[in-house]
């Protein structure tokens, strides 16, 4: 019987650091994170945050788990 190889998943440690390279479409946007740090690894939904006070034009998403279902 042949074996499959196993494909490798990219390892998740919650709080890891990592150093952040913009894409290039982003790499003009000052300031520019110079890291990120990994929260979790599972699926959670997108909200748009509304904030008072933000420039005209301007959205803000958050990614949360569980806080407004």
């Amino acid at each position: 019987m042949d074996s499959v190889p196993k494909i490798q998943e990219p390892r998740f440690e919650f709080l890891t650091k990592k150093p952040y390279l913009p894409p290039s479409w982003a790499s003009h946007l000052n300031p520019v994170p110079s890291h990120v740090f990994s929260l979790g690894h599972f699926p959670t939904p997108i909200h748009r945050w509304k904030l008072p006070n933000l420039p005209m034009n301007t959205e803000v998403y958050i990614k949360v788990k569980g806080l407004f279902h």
